[in-house]
């Protein structure tokens, strides 16, 4: 009842650590339109999208008994290979390494308590596992059957060798976390959102002079609507309306809008406002038209996720551009689209006086040189509305520490590509 599919790329860059709710609040368009994709889901599943707090306590029991019938399946799968396979606990694990005081390896603060916001606290669980023979692991498990405490000092377990803490530290401050490549063409090619388009002159305040510019129009439920998106509206009378009902329940949107017994009506008095078309400014550059007749544009789709980007070197004046490509335009090349034949997802060759320099994917790593260090990081994000790219420490697993965070324009960049295998061996790309 739990579970439901989604795009990664979507978990990963929007919903984050949120709740449907809490993502909600800062994205309502999206919020939206998830409620109409789930809307035959039963009711049970539908509330959960809902729910303003979760009881964590019960959710992480659950997550743990579905990882200790993972390790069983595993244990017995790879059992058939013929060798012996040892199954530690998590709880035993996270003991021992209490006690070597390894969790202080990564611990910004110096606690000795686990950072899981760091990659490489996988790589100390791996070292305190190796080192669980089986007579250490059966004494622990009997300890912990008699529900004895492996916090109490009568449990003593020495280091497994001398200078055992210095040996990890040497090896987790080098290591390097291999992060695979998103290369693949997947997910959504565009979003769901449709939007329609219109031009609007908009004056400078200062000059005055006017200028054109692009506007885009889509609709989304009354009922969902929220306060700050009233201005918004186009419909100046069906504006007025919504302000209005609005006033009447202290601007208050849920109660103004979804109660189905009291619809809001048009001027008419009769016909019930189900939705209502709201005004929002984007580059027309990032969309995806869809024709209609004699070749007319009627309506837009945003692009969904960048692929890649490439940069590119001017021969002459060394001046660099990063050209951002969608997964729309990669699908295009690897498959051929109308009057476009198959050719390199990635494209070289940008013309006599451009120079190919790199392209960069996500979760692709670089070498970047930052004041006397030279830092690893991977390319988390693309920001192609404004040029940017979006790095992130390699060692890092979470995306709200700043420090482990790096911004840069395209055209700006100054990095080495490099790639990891996946034990952390380096070798620089040079495509």
């Amino acid at each position: 009842m739990n579970k439901t599919l989604c795009i990664a790329t979507f978990n990963r860059q929007v919903k984050l650590d949120n709740t449907p709710y809490e993502m909600g609040q800062g994205d309502p368009v999206a919020y939206a339109e998830i409620f109409q994709r789930i809307k035959t889901l039963p009711f049970p599943k539908r509330r959960r999208f809902e729910q303003k707090e979760i009881e964590t306590d019960k959710f992480i029991e659950r997550q743990l008994n579905d990882t200790r019938y993972i390790c069983v399946e595993v244990r017995d799968f790879l059992q058939q290979l013929g060798a012996p396979v040892e199954v530690s606990k998590g709880e035993a694990t996270a003991k021992l390494r209490g006690r070597w005081k390894l969790n202080t390896l990564l611990s910004p603060d110096g606690s000795n308590e686990k950072n899981r916001a760091d990659h490489r606290h996988h790589a100390i669980d791996a070292v305190v596992i190796a080192l669980t023979n089986r007579s250490l692991f059966h004494k622990l498990s009997r300890l912990s059957a008699q529900s004895i405490s492996l916090d109490k000092s009568r449990f003593d377990v020495p280091p497994p060798w001398d200078g055992f803490y210095d040996d990890v530290y040497e090896k987790i401050d080098k290591l390097i976390v291999s992060h695979a490549p998103a290369r693949k063409i997947s997910g959504a090619l565009h979003e769901d959102t449709a939007y329609g388009h219109f031009k609007e002159g908009i004056a400078d305040p200062k000059t005055g002079k006017v200028s054109i510019e692009d506007r885009f129009v889509y609709r989304k439920p009354l009922a969902t609507l929220t306060a700050n998106e009233v201005s918004k509206i186009r419909d100046a009378k069906v504006r007025e309306l919504v302000e209005a009902r609005l006033a009447q329940f202290g601007n208050n949107s849920k109660t103004a809008f979804g109660d189905p017994n009291n619809p809001l009506l048009h001027k008419d008095g009769k016909t019930p406002v189900k939705t209502v078309r709201l005004v929002t400014n984007f580059n027309k550059s990032t969309t995806h038209a869809i024709q209609k007749g004699q070749g007319r544009d009627y309506k837009f789709f945003k692009y969904g996720n960048n692929h890649h980007v490439e940069i590119i070197e001017h021969i002459e004046t060394g001046k660099r551009k990063g050209i951002f490509i969608t997964a729309m335009e990669a699908a295009r090349r690897a498959r051929g689209a109308a009057s476009t034949e198959k050719s390199d997802i990635v494209q070289r060759n940008h013309g006599e006086e451009w120079r190919f320099v790199m392209s960069l994917s996500i979760n692709d790593l670089v070498s970047i040189q930052e004041a006397n260090q030279v830092r690893i990081m991977r390319v988390q994000l693309f920001d192609a509305s404004n040029g940017n790219i979006i790095f992130r420490d390699q060692k890092s697993a979470t995306l709200d520490d700043k420090l482990s965070r790096y911004q840069t324009k395209a055209h700006l960049l100054e990095c080495q590509k490099i790639a990891a295998d996946p034990l952390g061996n380096l070798t620089s790309c040079n495509d």
